[in-house]
């Protein structure tokens, strides 16, 4: 008994170190990119008349992503209790367009890092999901980071956001030109803490699942081992 509650701690530990290194790794490359619009060549910080409107807007927009993400993640940690017991999302009507250009822009410096292609189908201004943002996000910060992965050592790597609306749904992909998923574990990939990285906590998949079940919605994955892997999610379409 005292082993099964020693593994439940470590487990426990796993998944919270999972969720801020996925979350802080990105707010710090943004920070640094501030970091860098605001000083000269020696790292001296800049005058404020030296700063156009240009950098100074992206600056803005920078730091309101860090701080939505920071936000998402104080909140994640403090509502979590167990894997299966994720926050009760608090809904909200939110533009798609926009999230998920803020979502490039919180994942920018990580693709860059890797040199990976990074696209969004076109989307219309106009089109909403109703979701909780901060959960959402974390979705899709799990999934890309699971994309560039399966990228290393891929000639030509991309990741590709794709967009589908009907009448009831709408759907978002995550597809990527990587190494794919072995077919001899395909029934695994969502069974919390399995992994087959050295450095992965087995999480992120089924805890995205666990997300997008408490937005009434689903997560799907396609995959051909060494071809591509398309990671869906399904919302219900907001009349």
């Amino acid at each position: 008994i005292e082993q099964k509650e020693i593994e439940a701690w470590h487990n426990i530990i796993r998944v919270l170190a999972h969720e801020m290194l996925n979350s802080f790794t990105p707010v710090s490359s943004l920070a640094t990119t501030i970091k860098g619009l605001t000083e000269d060549e020696s790292k001296t910080a800049l005058k404020a008349a030296d700063l156009d409107d240009e950098t100074v807007e992206d600056i803005n927009q920078a730091a309101n992503v860090i701080h939505r993400r920071s936000e998402g993640l104080l909140d994640f940690v403090k509502d979590y209790r167990t894997i299966s017991n994720v926050p009760v999302p608090i809904l909200e009507e939110v533009k798609i367009k926009p999230f998920m250009e803020d979502i490039e822009l919180l994942m920018k410096p990580l693709l860059e890092k890797n040199k990976i292609e990074f696209s969004i189908d076109k989307i219309p201004p106009r089109a909403i999901f109703e979701i909780d943002q901060k959960l959402i996000e974390q979705v899709f910060i799990n999934i890309i980071g699971n994309s560039v992965h399966a990228l290393e050592g891929v000639e030509n790597p991309k990741i590709e956001i794709g967009f589908d609306i009907t009448e009831t749904q709408i759907k978002l992909t995550v597809l990527d030109n990587g190494n794919g998923i072995p077919e001899s574990i395909k029934d695994q990939i969502f069974i919390p803490f399995f992994t087959t990285r050295k450095d992965g906590s087995g999480i992120g998949l089924s805890l995205s699942k666990n997300i997008m079940k408490r937005h009434k919605g689903q997560l799907t994955i396609k995959s051909v081992e060494g071809k591509f892997t398309e990671v869906g999610l399904i919302f219900s379409r907001v009349n």
